[in-house]
């Protein structure tokens, strides 16, 4: 499985990449949406199996990220994890599958992460 990683904060996106490919997973990072925006954007992208997505970052927030994708890509149907260290935000699963704080431990990631491709199966 592929999964596309975006997030400011280098820490934090070495961090998931680590505990993902640990699992077995193939990452692609991005340190920022705008980055993100233009790989996924490209039609001859192969889409990631799921996307995991910081909400605030310079220039281009997730929610406008997640938006585009939704709206203008043809990776519109990946599933996507929003993390943010905000505490709660609002409910949009029309934009995300599931929000996760990011004071969370390796096994409430991996289980998101599980939980959230699994959301988006048993409602397409």
């Amino acid at each position: 499985m592929v999964v596309a990683i975006v997030d400011d904060d280098w820490g934090m996106l070495d961090l998931v990449a680590y505990i993902l490919k640990r699992k077995g997973y193939t990452t692609v990072a991005f340190p920022d949406a705008q980055e993100c925006w233009e790989w996924i954007s490209d039609p001859s992208t192969t889409c990631p199996d799921i996307l995991i997505s910081d909400l605030m970052m310079p220039f281009m927030d997730g929610r406008e990220l997640i938006a585009k994708i939704r709206t203008e890509s043809h990776c519109g149907h990946v599933p996507i994890l929003l993390l943010s260290s905000v505490g709660q935000v609002e409910d949009r699963r029309d934009l995300w599958d599931l929000f996760l704080n990011k004071a969370f431990t390796r096994e409430q990631f991996l289980q998101a992460v599980d939980d959230t491709i699994e959301r988006r199966k048993s409602n397409h």
